[in-house]
């Protein structure tokens, strides 16, 4: 059964209200080999090496697509693209007139968003039984 965590979040509309929201409470992190073996389960029609082999590949070519601008969809999944920042040894570029512009060796890949798939969301409230998992300010 999983639980949920109640939290409270500052006021953001100067209300003096404050807010709460709702996390799920993590157990701990599954491992890969745990989530390869849930995956393959007798009868599943899934071997392990099949399994790996499939996992690899789409770790090693996400990044590499990602890489060269595309954002990727995965049927079920969702939706993974790269998001850009400034290097951490330079300033942000600003739209004044008569400052540095950027250059592209001044840009670099800061993180991966993930926008989960309406149908993974739907799925994972359909398997989820909550339980209240205490308060945390």
């Amino acid at each position: 059964m999983a639980r949920y965590i109640k939290r409270e979040m500052a006021d953001l509309n100067g209300t003096g209200k404050k807010q709460a929201y709702y996390r799920m409470q993590t157990w701990r992190k599954m491992s890969h080999e745990e989530f390869v073996n849930k995956c393959t389960y007798p009868g599943s029609g899934v071997s392990r090496a099949m399994m790996d082999a499939v996992l690899t590949a789409v770790a090693e070519e996400l990044p590499r697509l990602m890489g060269m601008g595309y954002s990727v969809r995965i049927d079920g999944l969702g939706t993974f693209n790269a998001k850009l920042g400034v290097r951490e040894d330079k300033e942000q570029d600003s739209f004044e007139e008569g400052e540095q512009k950027r250059n592209a060796k001044s840009i670099e890949v800061h993180g991966i968003g993930f926008r989960a798939d309406k149908e993974l969301v739907s799925k994972t409230d359909r398997e989820c039984d909550l339980a209240r998992g205490g308060v945390s300010r």
